[in-house]
This record gives structure tokens, C-alpha cells and sequence, in this order.
């Protein structure tokens, strides 16, 4: 299984590991796990969706809006390029932006969530129901 964190920050910070990804290891051991934010440089979404592509395993993506208002930067057209090559099986978003929901709802459908816990309780269940 592919996990892909997207996070959408207000400004240039730290990158921290996210929670949702500690809770995706604990859940899943072994599990192949990238990150990404709105100021991620270009040749690191380059090189994800290449990962993504080139493997064969589902894809479960999780994005955290942390400000309603973040600008997107290159995400957006990483975010369009992903969902033409690889559909993922699960798409939850924690936090709001308009940008970002009105994009999804063009290509796949997600699913909005409140905590970290929820979005990891959705891709068990939804797990649960594919097998």
C-alpha cells in the first residue's frame, strides 16, 4: 500500500512528520509513505509521482489543510497529475480549503475528516470493505 501525506501550511515552516503518518505505521508496518506540502519543491513531486506510478500497490492519500486560505503552490498541479496516473483508493481531507475540495470533487471522490484518528479509522474500514 502507497500512502501519500499532503499538507497545505499558511506559511513556510518546519516540516514535521505528521501524525496521521505516525498512526499509518503503527496500523500498517511496512507500509511505503511519502510527504509533501505546498512548499515543497517541484523535483520532490516529481520524483513522488514517479514512486507512485512505477509501483503497482493502491494509493491512499491524505491531505491536511492547516489554513483555508494556503496557497497551493506547485501541489495543485502535482495533485492533477496524480489523480490522471494512478487512482488512489481513498482520498480524506482534514481541514478545509475550497481550492483543494473543489479540485477533488472534479476527479475522485473523498471524504472529509475531522482528526487523524478518523481519517485512519475510514482506511481500515475501507480496507476492511475491499477485501
Amino acid at each position: 500500500m502507497l500512502f501519500l501525506q499532503l499538507t497545505l501550511h499558511p506559511e513556510a515552516i518546519v516540516f514535521k512528520k505528521s501524525s496521521w503518518i505516525e498512526r499509518v505505521q503503527a496500523g500498517f508496518p511496512g507500509a511505503e509513505i511519502m510527504e509533501a506540502d505546498n512548499y515543497s519543491e517541484v523535483f520532490l513531486y516529481q520524483q513522488i509521482l514517479k514512486w507512485l506510478v512505477q509501483s503497482t500497490e493502491p494509493l491512499v492519500i491524505h491531505i491536511d489543510s492547516l489554513d483555508t486560505e494556503a496557497s497551493m503552490g506547485n501541489m495543485l498541479r502535482f495533485v492533477q497529475d496524480v489523480l490522471q496516473k494512478k487512482n488512489p483508493v481513498l482520498v480524506t481531507i482534514k481541514g478545509k480549503h475550497a481550492g483543494v475540495e473543489k479540485y477533488l470533487r472534479a476527479f475522485t471522490k473523498y471524504q472529509v475528516v475531522e482528526t487523524e484518528e478518523e481519517a485512519v479509522a475510514v482506511l481500515k474500514s475501507q480496507m476492511t470493505n475491499s477485501k
